[in-house]
């Protein structure tokens, strides 16, 4: 059997080749699962801390580009790790394919949100990612 399927390259797939894609990502997504559930909490962890400082309104939407980031480095980057993330990931891959998909916040507000996670991931849990320098502390 013989499946066709579009892509950039415009190849046919048969029918196994597309099962062992299909295949292999559920497999990582399999692999991923405990690094999502946990950046999915961390996200909830740091909209309630940004709750208590911002609106409601504006946690809400820094949680929103925060859920969205976990997409995008666990779906279309296929990370596995938090210090995988590199600035071009935070900042310029991100906010292009935010822009993309969503296309209602201003890469400002994306690269604000980002790096409040950041901060929040460096100075409250104290966990920092190797690639990238949390705003507080650079400018100390």
């Amino acid at each position: 059997m013989v499946i066709k399927l579009q892509t950039s390259m415009k190849k046919i797939f048969t029918f196994e080749e597309f099962q062992k894609h299909l295949d292999e990502g559920i497999e990582i997504e399999k692999k991923q699962e405990p690094f999502k559930n946990w950046l999915v909490n961390m996200n909830n962890e740091f909209k309630d801390f940004i709750a208590q400082k911002y609106t409601k309104r504006t946690a809400n939407k820094h949680s929103f580009i925060i859920e969205c980031f976990i997409d995008f480095i666990t779906y279309n980057m296929q990370l596995m790790d938090i210090q995988q993330i590199t600035k071009g990931i935070a900042n310029s891959y991100f906010q292009q394919w935010f822009a993309s998909k969503i296309g209602a916040n201003t890469k400002e507000e994306v690269k604000v949100a980002i790096n409040k996670f950041i901060d929040f991931l460096a100075i409250e849990k104290n966990i920092v990612i190797e690639n990238l320098q949390p705003k507080s502390k650079k400018r100390n």
